[in-house]
């Protein structure tokens, strides 16, 4: 269930449920260093409201698909909170290359379990144990299940988005609405900022 006051909802059916804007955009990637290493962010959505999604007591799952146009390391996934969770679990995954199975999400990459403890209203990020490769060969998939709590939604998402580092390194991310997902898509949604590293 979303939560939302009235001018903003005013001002989506005016701007966006027409003609959603769903262009490429340019994004600056912000650094953020956990240890030594290099690490960038960026957002995919150009907007953060007021509007906020209260989650399911179990497995409120949200999902985007995405795939970048170089081999990156990915570090972690941004959260926005309004109260904290019981459980938040992250997983990433690939389409199973199985000829019986294939065009499933069934090939979990990475999956994270982190439980109340570990989250709270002020934390910003979700990281993964390592860093994650990935290839610009695949597709993938990133979803966020959250037991309770409550997200703000991010708004004026991009299709595409060019994560600037400076003006010689730039990492472009396409970005794919999963099985029409009216909470989280390409437009809008709870899963906003990627954390990452170009190689």
């Amino acid at each position: 269930m979303s939560h939302c006051q009235a001018h903003f909802i005013h001002r989506r059916c005016t701007a966006v449920s027409c003609a959603p804007q769903v262009s490429e955009e340019l994004a600056e990637a912000n650094a953020f260093n956990p240890g030594d290493e290099q690490v960038f962010s960026f957002s995919r959505c150009v907007t953060k409201t007021s509007c906020f999604h209260v989650h399911e007591a179990e497995a409120d799952k949200h999902r985007i698909i995405f795939i970048v146009d170089q081999d990156i390391l990915l570090y972690g996934v941004g959260l926005s909170l309004k109260s904290s969770p019981n459980k938040v679990i992250l997983t990433l995954q690939v389409q199973s290359d199985s000829d019986s199975v294939h065009g499933e999400w069934n090939k979990i990459v990475r999956h994270v379990v982190f439980q109340k403890d570990d989250v709270s209203v002020d934390s910003d990020v979700l990281q993964f144990p390592g860093p994650v490769l990935l290839s610009s060969a695949e597709s993938y998939l990133l979803m966020l299940s959250f037991d309770g709590g409550e997200s703000y939604l991010h708004r004026d998402g991009k299709e595409t988005v060019t994560a600037v580092i400076d003006s010689q390194n730039k990492v472009q991310f396409k970005f794919e609405t999963y099985k029409d997902d009216e909470v989280t898509n390409v437009n809008e949604g709870v899963i906003n900022k990627l954390f990452f590293r170009h190689l």
